[in-house]
């Protein structure tokens, strides 16, 4: 691995030089106009970095290190194995998933909808937000602004658009779902 302006040699990984340096097993990302190569093992730079077995976002950042995932940087950070939406906000570091950035984000595995004039996509585990969240099967609602969901008859009173696996209403109504009349 090079960085900037020395070298590296030998049969097991080490560096000398003024860095920037990433050498490793596993996808990486660096973002300060220099590059760099390898496969995961340790970093020395002035980031940001990004190491992982999954899926992720460059942004800004502080950082976090772990067995398998780490950040360093000043962006938004998001990792996981699932679908994301990225907005604005704060962060969460776990053993799976974690997000810094400035919010609203959504990780998981079931339907999501986000009602503030932004979009939606994932499955289901935490939500974060400053604007109301709807997530799945009748199971957790947040938010001012009127959500509905259910597999029973339902009515709320006004409205513009529905999304969802399952039935989701937002809006100022009136909306009608269910079995019954």
């Amino acid at each position: 691995v090079y960085g900037s302006g020395t070298w590296v040699y030998g049969a097991e990984p080490w560096v000398y030089g003024s860095g920037p340096w990433v050498y490793g097993a596993a996808p990486w990302v660096y973002g300060a106009g220099l590059w760099v190569y390898g496969a995961g093992l340790w970093v020395y730079g002035s980031g940001p970095w990004v190491y992982g077995a999954g899926l992720w976002v460059y942004g800004a950042g502080l950082w976090v290190y772990g067995a398998d995932t780490w950040v360093y940087g000043a962006g938004p950070w998001v990792y996981g194995s699932g679908p994301l939406v990225y907005g604005s906000g704060t962060w969460v570091y776990g053993a799976e998933p974690w997000v810094y950035g400035s919010g609203p984000w959504v990780y998981g595995s079931g339907p999501w909808v986000y009602g503030a004039g932004l979009w939606v996509y994932g499955a289901g585990l935490w939500v974060y937000a400053a604007d109301p969240w709807v997530y799945g099967a009748g199971l957790l609602v947040y938010g001012a602004d009127p959500w509905v969901y259910g597999s029973g008859p339902w009515v709320y009173g006004s409205g513009t658009w529905v999304y969802g696996a399952g039935p989701w209403v937002y809006g100022a109504g009136p909306w009608v779902y269910g079995s019954g009349p």
